[in-house]
């Protein structure tokens, strides 16, 4: 045993790059089938979340790079996903692999961070679950969660070159700091720790400027971006902070020991705050405190426990779901990173180590299976998504200008996406520039029934479909057809048509891609009465539409 763990100590990277391969894999698996979604659409359509409905950029300016997302900064998002737009196009998988090598590459960072303090096999052991905790499922598979994973990437980085010293380590800690805080506010907590780390020496007069050149840009974007009014955090939460805290290591702790709740019935986006999570958290608290009352804390320990409270305050601030996935993963990293510094220079025996290689291995399963929930959880808004910009394509330019289908309550009431912030001029002017997103309409036709009742009401909504009440006709002008039956169906012209309510009060309700039981209704027309239904015109659907009635009525065309 010990001479393998010599070995392991001696070549650990291979092993590593090992189990990263073999990572990799798995998440490219369970992210099968994902398409862009949720926030990636602004990117997509160029548009600012600052305000509803959002700002839109027509071209890609300093603005729009500099302009709040949801109140965060996060130009080096922008910049890279306006990069793969134009060197990708609309191919999701180069984005899903940059975030899985951004992924790697912070594990990787930790590794020869945690290496320096507990040794290589101990320090493989918490890398290798690193790999798999499908607990932050949403920082493995979705790549806009390049912003939390870049800034830890760039932060981890800056730490560990400011460890190593060097002639050159302050300028190039610098660097890294500004490109952690130009993904995400993760940064600013990494560069507090810096900080932290600065002041504690002899030297930090001379040395202050590394994150005080990062700051000074962060607070003049901060002033600068309070013309949105919006700010990415709210001092009225701060009684919810230490609250957040333990909540936030809580999670941790379940992620850490797979001990998830997972498949049909869980909560997919958040890990869930369980009662052996509070268990766990308690007893990371107890170990801590017994370890603070032995002193001799050595001065790394606390740059990173203020990189930790730090990004758990601005969490809680933010009255965000502290065990939420995408926080999950930065979370565990400066948890082990703390904890190792507490542990600092002891190496565990083979027995320790043999233990803590069981609690990994009996993680794994969890982990793996909420990996495959997430993947699940983006699949399916995915296929709403690309359904929903098939239908905007339909529409063309037949579209009612500045219709929005995530801000329309009817729409949103048979499940459209809440995300789809862009109107039809939009996506098409991107769709120009980037390529389509939507799904075509073969595969729309054979998606399950629920989706497709919600095609139908977008697209429908999208054209303003709407019955007109008109004076009686003139039977001479017109070809009339009374379907026989009712409940019935009855094609619609591609003029529109004049209906008249027979002999009831009769509902009527229309649908294109659902051969029956439609759900979007026209509305109600009283008995006796006349309404007309236009139609926009040909478009790159060959499917008609269908009106569906529920009492006798009469269907006219012009001749």
């Amino acid at each position: 045993m010990r001479s393998i763990l010599a070995r392991i100590g001696a070549h650990p990277w291979p092993v590593l790059a090992i189990a990263i391969a073999i990572a990799a894999v798995v998440i490219l698996a369970a992210g099968n089938g994902l398409s862009f979604s949720g926030d990636e659409l602004y990117y997509f359509g160029r548009q600012a979340d600052v305000a509803l409905p959002p700002v839109h950029y027509g071209s890609f300016s300093l603005e729009y790079l500099l302009a709040p997302h949801n109140g965060h900064l996060q130009p080096a998002g922008k910049l890279i996903y306006e990069a793969m737009f134009v060197i990708f196009g609309a191919d999701y998988t180069p984005f899903r692999v940059l975030e899985l090598l951004l992924v790697m590459v912070s594990i990787g960072l930790f590794f020869e961070l945690a290496r320096t303090r507990l040794g290589a096999p101990v320090a493989l052991l918490l890398a290798i679950l690193l790999c798999f905790l499908g607990a932050a499922w949403e920082v493995l598979l979705w790549p806009f969660d390049l912003h939390t994973i870049g800034a830890l990437a760039a932060g981890l980085g800056a730490l560990l070159v400011l460890e190593r010293g060097g002639r050159r380590a302050d300028p190039i800690a610098c660097l890294l700091l500004c490109v952690s805080i130009a993904f995400v506010e993760l940064g600013v907590a990494i560069a507090a720790a810096v900080a932290v780390s600065i002041l504690i020496r002899g030297d930090r007069r001379r040395r202050l400027w590394i994150v005080a050149v990062p700051g000074v840009l962060y607070i003049a974007w901060y002033l600068w971006a309070r013309r949105f009014e919006l700010t990415p955090v709210g001092l009225e939460n701060a009684a919810d902070v230490i609250g957040s805290w333990f909540d936030s290591l809580r999670a941790v702790g379940s992620s850490l020991t797979g001990t998830l709740a997972t498949g049909d019935g869980a909560p997919v986006p958040v890990v869930g705050l369980s009662a052996f999570g509070a268990v766990l958290a308690g007893g990371a608290i107890a170990l801590f405190a017994l370890r603070l009352r032995r002193g001799a804390l050595p001065p790394t320990f606390w740059p990173l426990l203020t990189a930790l409270l730090v990004y758990w305050t601005f969490i809680g601030l933010a009255e965000r779901s502290a065990d939420s996935s995408r926080y999950v993963f930065a979370g565990a990293v400066l948890v082990l990173l703390v904890a190792a510094d507490l542990l600092r220079d002891r190496r565990p025996g083979p027995g320790a180590i043999a233990i803590l290689a069981l609690i990994v291995a009996l993680a794994l399963p969890g982990n793996i299976a909420k990996l495959e929930d997430g993947g699940d959880y983006l699949a399916k808004d995915a296929e709403l998504t690309r359904g929903e910009f098939a239908m905007l394509e339909v529409a063309g330019p037949h579209a009612k200008p500045g219709y929005v289908a995530a801000y329309d309550g009817v729409a949103r009431q048979v499940g459209a996406s809440p995300y789809l912030v862009m109107d039809a001029a939009i996506y098409l002017d991107a769709v120009r520039r980037i390529g389509s997103l939507a799904d075509s309409l073969d595969v729309v036709r054979g998606r399950e029934l629920i989706l497709r009742q919600t095609y139908d009401v977008v697209l429908a909504r999208t054209l303003d479909l709407k019955l007109e009440p008109v004076a009686a006709p003139d039977q001479r002008r017109l070809a009339c057809d009374t379907p026989a039956g009712a409940p019935g169906v009855s094609p619609v012209p591609a003029q529109g048509v004049f209906v008249q309510a027979l002999d009831a009060d009769v509902e009527l309700r229309i649908s294109r891609f659902v051969p029956n039981l439609p759900i979007f209704t026209l509305g109600t027309v009283a008995a006796g009465d006349w309404v007309r239904l236009d139609l926009p015109g040909a478009d790159s659907a060959p499917d008609p539409w269908k009106l569906f009635f529920d009492a006798p009525i009469r269907a006219c065309v012009e001749r």
